[in-house]
């Protein structure tokens, strides 16, 4: 039963090592724009970056983004919700 279990675990390393060898690099996509929360006053945690509302069940209340373009061309930026 032992050197079964010791046969399993050493395909499974060799799998292992076999897949990262032969596993490309990836190139990550350019971030060419961001987007920033305005942090509104209800916010639970004013530290975070991401909205964390204080709201009653059933309360609406709309947010606020800054959207930042870092490319040389014009863009158009639609909402929707």
């Amino acid at each position: 039963m032992k050197l079964k279990m010791k046969k399993i675990m050493a395909l499974i390393a060799v799998g292992l090592v076999s897949g990262l060898l032969v596993a490309r690099p990836a190139a990550a996509a350019e971030m060419n724009f961001a987007v920033q929360a305005i942090i509104p006053g209800n916010q639970i945690d004013k530290s975070q970056t991401y909205f964390d509302l204080r709201m009653k069940p059933g309360q609406k209340q709309d947010i606020e983004v800054e959207l930042r373009n870092d490319t040389k061309k014009r863009c158009y930026c639609r909402n929707s919700s």
